[in-house]
């Protein structure tokens, strides 16, 4: 037997082929189609090819690491995990990768800016409305309580706002 042909017997022995194509398209796989490859089932009728836990335990990962969060259920986790242990596989590759993606999750969530709530964006602007109407109808020291009334809702210091009433009420 040469190289080349011992070498196709042993992909074919192992299921390579059939656990690079499930590997490829790990992200549109469900878990039943994970779990038969890693039982050893083929697209051949007939045959059915042995995994090394190794082989199994690279399939988990790229399953894993393939699916969104949300589309990957702990049960579901557990039982891919239970199957490798029961194979003879380490899992501590798996449970690595695991602490990883739930720390790189974590550093993404704290990472994002925090967003106001509109209602309080709503009150910011409601001074605006009440500076418009006071403004365009009304005496000067009406204009000057608007202003310091808008001032203070836009957060600057009442000693300010007090210093601008006053100015603006000896202008007017």
């Amino acid at each position: 037997m040469n190289i080349a042909t011992a070498l196709l017997q042993a992909i074919k022995e192992r299921g390579l082929d059939n656990l690079f194509q499930v590997e490829e398209g790990a992200g549109k796989s469900t878990k039943a189609q994970v779990i038969a490859t890693m039982q050893g089932q083929t697209d051949e009728p007939g045959q059915v090819a042995k995994p090394t836990p190794e082989d199994q335990l690279r399939l988990v990962i790229i399953y894993y690491l393939s699916m969104a969060d949300q589309n990957i259920s702990k049960e579901d986790l557990n039982e891919l995990t239970g199957l490798l242990k029961d194979a003879g596989a380490n899992v501590g590759a798996l449970e690595y990768v695991k602490k990883v993606r739930e720390v790189t999750r974590m550093t993404m969530m704290a990472s994002q800016p925090a967003v106001a709530p509109p209602a309080q964006g709503a009150d910011w602007s409601k001074g605006f409305s009440v500076l418009g109407s006071r403004v365009s109808g009304g005496n000067a020291s009406n204009r000057g309580v608007c202003m310091a009334e808008c001032r203070s809702r836009t957060g600057y210091a009442k000693a300010e706002s007090q210093a601008q009433v006053s100015i603006i009420s000896s202008r007017a």
